[in-house]
């Protein structure tokens, strides 16, 4: 990797009033024409004056990342250290889309967009003259007098300690007078840039220090911090100019507090169990977690939890081990993976199981799930490295298709030192069976495995990406993973609507004054929620309301972590109903059931209970199937409901 301060500038975008004069440009220093080695250390001002593009790159507010922060293990001098990729643009998808924002503010009308021109890895890259009025046409020179702009941010950086921005650069251009820049700013507006005007060997991989960003110092632990891409051009010769693919901005926390949601099982559905990992700012997994830390909500509604560990119920593990063969590999790399994956399998259970699938051009299946180690191992060993191509997304794909059927916790843990470059199907689509099939891919990149696409992949399904110097470091990574996998917690709730349907869940864990909080979502397609018309039967759990068309069922939650189903009173009419928990002469409680057809074209729920336990309760319409839960907080007094509008199933 390149280091890239070799000029050190400040820019300061100044806003001016709306109304002023178009956009234009004022350089104190340096004259028209200076090199390089004339700048040395001296500041530039520059006054940029395009007030309402400016005023609009202020109004954005901080970043919010919807979807759980990438993670990733690098190995470096043989150390271990967790991270987090905050931003990650490979300019696969739309953009500019927020937190990204492009300005053509030079004499010639051009900015910053995405082109399959040139790109690193992927299908596209962003060259500094795609768009805007004056676009030159693909691979031409840039035209004179350009400053473009491309601008993330703001990002926070609080609670960081180091970090990077990572980057691979295409540079052509005319040496000491147009200039590539990579530039931060605490504020949105006045950025200090590093800058380059020699010409890149084709793509080259540059890399800048978060903690060492010129006369900012240290941009680690500041709750804003903008970044930005500019290149420059003067009047006179024109070259191509740049292109840049594979932007990441990773940092590194101290006693960091981090949640994965791997899995969400929806099988037992309106049961539903959670698969999550805690691990501490070193990677290691946080242990002895209970109820009191997790707090789950469905579809923004409370949900009363149950958390074990996978050693108290976790149930079997099933692991798919997908191994790359492709021709790049070598000898070494295909001994490291056979050693590192023995020695996985080694970790195992004796009830969990593992299937092992090689890829190279092609897919094969070696040994299908087993919990026969012996057989695993062997499958294990026979990876060669002479299976041609590499059908990295084909090999995802197959395999999570293969999980689908399986239940409980499981994973596909792939290891490839390449890009993808002969499968059938596409990244999304590899992402899409992944998590149709609720599974996570843990990926784990050496040699030119490409970064963005490893860290998509595990982000989207709820693993995590690992990236190795060499296939050396597998060994480590494993080990890894097996800690990861073995110290799970599983958080189990009830569905608050069993309508079949895409719900979204948040949860956030706490320990010792830190939290985590991760957002995700889940299908009930295919499950028993997709609705039930059995008829209610009556028993000693069970109400039968309204002529016995509405089944009602209570679970609930103490604060010593015991769980148990309400039990029915042997009172009640026909539309009434009571439930106790711990003592049948302690009533806890009432639960109605009405029809407000004629009122309102609902059927009503109304319930009240004197208890500040934890529950769920639970009122199915047998005759469509649709089911509602109501839920409390352990340790909140329950209110009392009169839900008018429950059942929309009238008659």
């Amino acid at each position: 990797m390149h280091r890239v301060p070799l000029i050190i500038v400040s820019i300061a975008l100044a806003l001016v009033a709306l109304g002023t004069s178009p956009a234009s440009i004022h350089a104190e220093e340096p004259p028209t024409e200076v090199s390089r080695s004339d700048w040395g250390e001296q500041r530039l001002e520059k006054q940029l004056t395009r007030p309402a593009t400016v005023q609009h790159l202020q109004s954005y507010s901080p970043l919010t990342v919807p979807t759980p922060p990438q993670k990733y293990l690098s190995i470096a001098d043989g150390v271990t250290q967790q991270r987090s990729t905050i931003l990650a643009q490979g300019f696969e998808n739309t953009f500019p889309s927020p937190p990204w924002i492009t300005l053509g503010l030079g004499n010639s009308n051009v900015a910053w967009g995405a082109t399959g021109q040139r790109r690193s890895s992927g299908s596209r890259s962003a060259w500094c003259a795609q768009s805007g009025p004056d676009f030159p046409g693909a691979g031409q020179d840039v035209p004179p007098n350009t400053q473009s702009w491309m601008i993330a941010g703001p990002l926070d950086l609080s609670g960081t300690s180091s970090g990077e921005v990572n980057f691979d650069l295409w540079l052509e251009t005319e040496q000491g007078f147009d200039i590539f820049f990579l530039g931060a700013s605490l504020d949105g507006v006045n950025f200090t840039v590093l800058g380059r005007d020699d010409n890149t060997s084709g793509w080259e991989s540059f890399t800048q220090d978060l903690t060492a960003w010129g006369s900012l110092g240290d941009l680690t632990g500041n709750s804003q911090v903008w970044f930005a891409f500019l290149y420059e051009s003067d009047g006179s010769i024109a070259f191509e100019g740049a292109y840049v693919d594979n932007i990441q901005v990773v940092t590194d926390t101290n006693d960091s507090l981090n949640l994965t949601v791997n899995q969400i099982d929806a099988d037992d559905c309106p049961q539903m169990r959670a698969v999550v990992s805690v691990t501490d700012g070193t990677g290691s997994p946080v242990q002895g977690l209970t109820n009191q830390n997790f707090t789950l909500t469905e579809d923004g509604q409370s949900r009363s939890l149950s958390v074990q560990t996978v050693s108290t119920g976790g149930g079997a593990l099933s692991v798919g081990l997908v191994l790359d063969g492709s021709g790049s590999m070598s000898n070494a790399d295909i001994d490291n993976i056979q050693s590192a994956s023995n020695q996985f399998i080694n970790l195992l259970g004796s009830s969990d199981r593992v299937a092992v699938y090689h890829f190279g051009t092609d897919v094969s299946l070696i040994q299908d799930f087993t919990t026969n180690k012996a057989a695993a191992r062997n499958a294990v060993n026979q990876l060669t490295d002479n299976l041609g191509g590499t059908s990295l997304y084909d090999a995802i794909g197959q395999a999570a298709n293969r999980t689908a059927a399986i239940s409980g916790r499981k994973a596909l843990i792939v290891m490839t030192d390449g890009q993808d470059n002969d499968s059938n199907i596409t990244q999304q689509q590899a992402i899409n069976a992944a998590r149709n099939a609720g599974v996570p891919v843990f990926t784990i990149g050496f040699g030119f495995a490409d970064r963005n696409v490893l860290q998509t992949i595990a982000d989207q399904t709820g693993g995590l990406s690992f990236l190795g110097a060499t296939s050396s470091d597998l060994q480590t990574i494993l080990g890894l993973i097996g800690q990861t996998l073995n110290n799970q917690y599983i958080l189990t709730w009830t569905a608050g609507a069993a309508d079949g349907g895409q719900h979204d869940v948040t949860i956030t864990v706490r320990r010792q004054g830190q939290s985590a909080t991760r957002t995700t979502s889940y299908s009930q397609a295919g499950t028993a929620c997709t609705g039930s018309t059995s008829p209610c039967v009556e028993g000693p759990t069970t109400l039968c309301l309204n002529q016995g068309r509405f089944e009602v069922e209570v679970d609930w939650l103490d604060r010593a972590g015991n769980t148990g189903p309400g039990r029915t009173v042997a009172c009640g009419t026909d539309d009434s109903g009571l439930f106790w928990f711990f003592d049948p002469e302690n009533w806890e409680m009432l639960v109605k059931v009405l029809n407000g057809c004629g009122v309102n074209g609902h059927y009503w729920t109304f319930f009240a209970a004197t208890t500040n336990v934890g529950y769920d309760l639970t009122v199915r319409d047998t005759q469509t199937g649709l089911q509602k839960t109501y839920s409390n907080t352990l340790g909140v007094s329950s209110p009392a409901i009169t839900d008018t509008s429950a059942f929309a199933t009238c008659p």
